[in-house]
């Protein structure tokens, strides 16, 4: 299966595989289109994706099944069974698709022992953002139930019938009605958000959409490893050192005050700082922002040393720059 990426450095269109693609250098280059071979008559598909939402979601576990079948149900020749979100060293369930070859899935005991190969082979690591290993474990044995069924229609018992049915869900609508006070009238009217239009059509242009400008530069926070401590310093001459980065900005280079809220718009407001400086708030807190001139800054640089001295006394150790290195556009 082909995906032609266009590169932008040449102007020539370039091919390469989809098992590739994971190794393939996209700098300047975008696909711009994927071929997509007509299957063989016989073929069974079934896709999948569990997660806790119908969108903006991680998947706690998605499955592609494909089944080459013959009239009478049996598996022909390289059958694939692939999941997603067990572990970065599972994909295939090799040992349960060189079983199946030559066996009818309609056979209630094929199935069983196809279950059983799969508990044994797709054991999912632990993940706190993927969802508990027990319930990822049970929805690789779920998804190849309803993808069997799927295939099978009215081949099965009816009282199973509707596991393997796709949902269907309708356009979804919604209505809101408000009672106005007409001793307040026009406060409290009933108003359309004034950007939901643009929101909604997908027209709406947020940060990441906008090109970069020549000369804008990227700022990542420096925070806080410790929650109500004494700041005694912040080090960023190894940082600032980095090729690349222009300047660590902390409060001192405020010219104004060092608040959110510089006027009382609303009333006497608490404090907010921009930047901690003699006491750290909570954990996380921004002592500084680091300016550079690329959104990723090299793996071996370090962020600046901040010293927090917490109640116990104990100096804790400075942190480091995270494994991505990338910097939020200001």
């Amino acid at each position: 299966m082909p995906t032609c990426a266009g590169n932008a450095a040449t102007g020539q269109a370039e091919q390469a595989k989809v098992i590739d693609m994971t190794e393939l250098d996209m700098e300047k280059k975008i696909i711009v289109a994927m071929s997509i071979p007509s299957l063989p008559a016989g073929t069974h598909v079934r896709t999948f994706k569990i997660t806790p939402r119908a969108v903006n979601a991680h998947a706690y576990v998605n499955a592609a099944l494909r089944l080459n079948l013959a009239d009478d149900f049996t598996v022909g020749d390289n059958p694939k069974l692939l999941f997603g979100g067990l572990g970065a060293h599972f994909i295939s369930a090799t040992t349960t698709e060189k079983y199946l070859v030559g066996k009818k899935i309609s056979d209630t005991s094929v199935i069983q022992e196809a279950a059983r190969l799969l508990a044994e082979e797709a054991k999912p690591v632990v993940d706190p953002h993927q969802g508990s290993v027990e319930y990822r474990h049970s929805l690789v044995q779920t998804l190849f139930y309803k993808a069997v069924v799927g295939i099978l229609k009215d081949q099965v018992d009816v009282r199973v019938r509707s596991a393997g049915s796709k949902i269907i869900r309708g356009l979804n609508s919604g209505q809101q009605n408000f009672d106005a006070n007409a001793d307040t009238w026009p406060m409290g009217q009933a108003i359309p958000k004034v950007e939901s239009l643009i929101q909604v059509a997908g027209e709406a242009e947020f940060a990441d959409d906008v090109p970069l400008l020549p000369g804008e530069l990227h700022g990542q926070f420096v925070q806080t490893k410790q929650a109500n401590a004494t700041i005694t310093g912040v080090d960023a001459s190894m940082a600032i050192a980095l090729p690349g980065v222009v300047d660590f900005v902390t409060a001192e280079d405020i010219p104004g005050t060092n608040n959110y809220f510089s006027f009382d718009v609303l009333g006497p407001t608490q404090p907010d700082p921009v930047f901690a400086t003699e006491r750290s708030l909570y954990h996380g807190q921004p002592v500084g922002l680091l300016v550079a001139k690329e959104r990723e800054l090299p793996r071996t640089g370090e962020l600046p040393r901040t010293g927090e001295l917490p109640r116990t006394g104990e100096l804790p150790r400075t942190g480091e720059l995270p494994r991505t290195g990338e910097l939020p556009r200001t």
